[in-house]
């Protein structure tokens, strides 16, 4: 039976090229889909996966709690779907959580507000932690 599940997930986007999918680029949804489309076990077209964020991001953009949704039909737990994602994706993007969402929930049109931190660095000597 299909379901609607939230996701909240981290990634430094210093490698990507933001995070809605570009031809040729790699992308965070990108990402996150091709793991998805396996944990599938590739029954489903890679097209008929519609990972939705509620927003998008820029080329190098960082994020701590973006939240997207996705609707599958997969015998498996939230815990054991982010699990598996967490076990296939790159150390540089991570799954937080999963949970059911309402069939109506739509991480984009439901968004309340989103939060935008950013940094320079102004000093002689750069900080390897905080880049």
């Amino acid at each position: 039976m299909e379901k609607n599940y939230k996701m909240i997930i981290s990634y430094d986007g210093t490698r990507y090229y933001g995070w809605e999918h570009q031809p040729d680029r790699d992308t965070i949804q990108g990402k996150l889909e091709t793991v998805i489309f396996r944990m599938c076990d590739e029954k489903i077209k890679m097209e008929d996966i519609k990972l939705i964020g509620a927003g998008r991001t820029d080329a190098g953009v960082h994020a701590r709690g973006m939240v997207a949704n996705l609707v599958l039909d997969v015998d498996m737990t939230p815990e054991e779907i982010r699990d598996y994602m967490n076990r296939y994706l790159p150390d540089d993007i991570a799954v937080n959580e999963v949970r059911e969402a309402s069939p109506r929930f739509h991480a984009r049109y439901n968004a309340v507000g989103k939060t935008y931190r950013y940094t320079c660095f102004a000093g002689p000597v750069k900080t390897v932690f905080d880049r």
